[in-house]
């Protein structure tokens, strides 16, 4: 028994001492996870901290949006990009939170907050201008794929379309030119989250007629316009100046003005090339589906038609890309050291530059079709040849030439000044420089018309031969004869005066005494200047020999300018008397249309009309009015230019390459669409946009 009681007793003291620990181990459990809790909170709470104060770097999205809504769109702009660079550095600062979690989780992270509230603000800033400027487009534009581009965008900004923001997107930067100051918002149109179907829509009746003038279009066209907005083309990455030729990028800049870091888009590179041959049926599906919700009639399209129109759409592109850069200014000596030794290098970037158009463009890819094989050989096959050849080495060679004479200019100026001569007669004899490739010639002409020594001025344009036997001489001041004799009166008769500036009315017979044919400005062309200047490309520019000279590229797109404003104005003579035909295709109310004095009725059941302009009394200007029953509404502009100052008021939609114009006439209880016809393409209003800010140089 009592071995029993004995052994009871060790039982029951080993059961006691386990249930001690057990009551110990919840015990600690419960310290554990209580202090695990405790734990878990306060890195939430420092989380939570972390991502507030992140957050409270931002502009406040309500009082952005309220001094916005009375801003222009450039203050727009500039509040937006203000917001979308504290974003950034959100961005930035998200992965730093003190235990490096709460970037993890999509519904916390500060940066996907940042840009949900940027994202607020951008649609509350330019769903509203966006939306007017694509009204004005439909209103305005005559080119069939254009208006699809605009109905397009319109749709998907009102989400009957599928939510595609970067298409928005596209569409502000494609029209930059149009629309300036929206162009400021392109970035943010992106960042839009949602449709915006509560935004006032264009009037039926224009939608109508975008919608006729777009059917008008390819279908490959529109496929090539899907492709390119994509979203996933815009993964594709652009091409890169500074990373394909190292060096340029500090030697060139755009001639537009356009920053240098600005590439060439992906979708026009060899690895764009690469994604559109999947891609291209997948957009061909797309414009297919838009067409037929958007268009009365749409067409069909291959692959292989999207993909000869990418090819020639390339090729443009880098040609546009090449023809626009230009050596930077020299702006003092050192710099003209480091831009002549950068080009002078044996390796030239400006090769290597040639090489990559030349890859990227698809000289390289043989298992492109015979065509767009040949197109690039076309386009890129003389540059590529050149370089190839080795005919770089002489370009190079110059540059190593002027490289010396700059370095030595300011050390001693007579020798400077004489080194620099020998390189400029050697570049006016260079063989090469006459069959190098046209990139290689502007930045040549560049560097050489910034070092050129000033020459004598010219010799009155009187006494000047039809063809010069000497070295073409620029004009260098107001009292060479150009200056004095043509500049001087030219800008006599432009500077404040309407059509080229606001102000009164330019006198007819002073424009037509200085811009007509035959007039001041062609004569001194034709004795002096023809033979310097190559008018076969677009724009007009000097010839090697010209620009070397000094001749500035300015002065060759003004005479362009001046010439195709004389042709358009005065078309028989210094008395202009030009036909216009005159058509109602839609309307409200009787129409009578005046110009000069002389009135003829158009209306939709009548044939059209032919009146003349200016007329013969240009001081009556130009009248529409309508015969609405209880009375009389006009609408006038009075003087010679009359008919132009009415249609800057108007909204006007060019044809047929500005051959004919459809113009939407509004009163208070009329309307009227007239089509106004000219015998060709060069006419008053084609040249509106010339006439518009010309201003005369007084050096050429």
């Amino acid at each position: 028994a009592c071995v029993v009681s004995g052994s009871s007793v060790v039982s029951f003291e080993r059961k006691q001492a386990w249930a001690w620990r057990r009551s110990l181990g919840g015990a600690e459990m419960c310290v554990r996870e209580r202090c695990f809790a405790v734990l878990v909170a306060w890195a939430g709470w420092a989380e939570w901290q972390f991502r507030e104060r992140l957050l409270a770097q931002l502009p406040d999205v309500r009082s952005v949006v309220e001094a916005g809504k009375a801003a222009t769109p450039a203050a727009r702009a500039a509040q937006l990009d203000a917001f979308v660079a504290a974003v950034r550095l959100i961005e930035q600062d998200a992965a730093r939170s003190p235990l490096g979690l709460i970037h993890h989780i999509e519904m916390v992270d500060p940066a996907a907050a940042a840009r949900r509230r940027y994202g607020e603000a951008a649609e509350a800033l330019v769903a509203e201008p966006l939306a007017e400027a694509l009204a004005i487009a439909l209103a305005t534009e005559g080119e069939a794929n254009a208006l699809y581009d605009s109905l397009r965008a319109l749709s998907t900004l009102k989400g009957t379309s599928d939510w595609q923001p970067r298409f928005l997107g596209g569409w502000v930067a494609d029209r930059a030119e149009s629309f300036p100051e929206l162009a400021l918002l392109a970035e943010h149109v992106a960042a839009m989250p949602k449709p915006q179907p509560g935004l006032p829509s264009p009037d039926p009746e224009t939608i109508a007629q975008a919608r006729q003038f777009a059917a008008e279009g390819l279908a490959s066209e529109r496929a090539l316009l899907e492709l390119a907005r994509a979203e996933k083309t815009a993964a594709v990455p652009p091409w890169s100046l500074s990373q394909a030729a190292p060096g340029l990028d500090t030697i060139l800049i755009h001639r537009s003005g356009l920053p240098i870091e600005r590439g060439v888009p992906g979708l026009y590179t060899e690895a764009g090339w690469n994604y559109a041959r999947s891609g291209a049926a997948d957009a061909i599906r797309r414009a297919t589906s838009e067409a037929a919700t958007l268009l009365p009639s749409g067409g069909t399209t291959t692959t292989e038609a999207v993909m000869d129109l990418l090819q020639k759409r390339t090729l443009e592109v880098w040609t546009q890309y090449l023809g626009e850069l230009r050596v930077r200014p020299f702006t003092d000596q050192p710099t003209s050291v480091v831009i002549s030794g950068g080009l002078s290098a044996r390796n030239s970037p400006l090769s290597a530059l040639i090489r990559e158009a030349w890859r990227q463009s698809g000289g390289t890819d043989r298992s492109r079709s015979h065509a767009n094989q040949l197109r690039v050989a076309t386009a890129l096959g003389p540059a590529i040849q050149f370089v190839e050849q080795g005919r770089m080495s002489e370009i190079s060679q110059l540059f190593v030439s002027l490289n010396v004479a700059l370095s030595v200019l300011d050390a001693d100026a007579e020798i400077g000044k004489k080194s620099l001569m020998d390189a400029q007669e050697r570049a006016n004899s260079i063989v090469a420089l006459q069959q190098a490739p046209l990139l290689v010639v502007q930045i040549v002409e560049d560097v050489i018309s910034q070092t050129a020594t000033p020459k004598v001025p010219e010799v009155a344009a009187d006494h000047v031969p039809k063809q010069a036997t000497s070295a073409p001489q620029p004009a260098q001041s107001s009292q060479s004869p150009w200056g004095s004799q043509v500049a001087a009166a030219c800008q006599a008769a432009v500077s404040g005066h309407y059509p080229f500036f606001d102000g009164p009315d330019a006198d007819m017979a002073e424009v037509a005494r200085i811009f007509a044919p035959n007039g001041t400005i062609e004569r001194y062309f034709r004795a002096q200047l023809a033979h310097l200047m190559d008018t076969s490309t677009t724009p007009w520019r000097w010839k090697p020999e010209a620009r070397l000279s000094g001749y500035s590229p300015g002065s060759a797109a003004f005479l362009q300018k001046a010439v195709a404003v004389g042709e358009a104005l005065f078309q028989k003579g210094a008395s202009p008397d030009i036909p216009i035909v005159l058509e109602a295709l839609a309307q409200r109310g009787a129409a009578t249309v005046s110009i000069g004095g002389a009135h003829a009725p158009v209306i939709t059941s009548g044939e059209s009309v032919t009146l003349n302009w200016p007329g013969a009394s240009p001081a009556q200007g130009f009248e529409i009015s309508f015969n609405t029953g209880p009375g009389l509404e006009k609408k006038s502009a009075r003087g010679p230019w009359g008919l132009l100052r009415f249609l800057d008021g108007s909204r006007l939609r060019p044809r047929e390459a500005g051959r004919r114009f459809l113009i939407d006439v509004r009163a208070k209880s009329a309307r009227a669409y007239l089509q106004m016809s000219f015998a060709g393409a060069a006419n008053p209003v084609s040249v509106r946009s010339l006439m518009r800010g010309l201003t005369c140089p007084f050096t050429l």
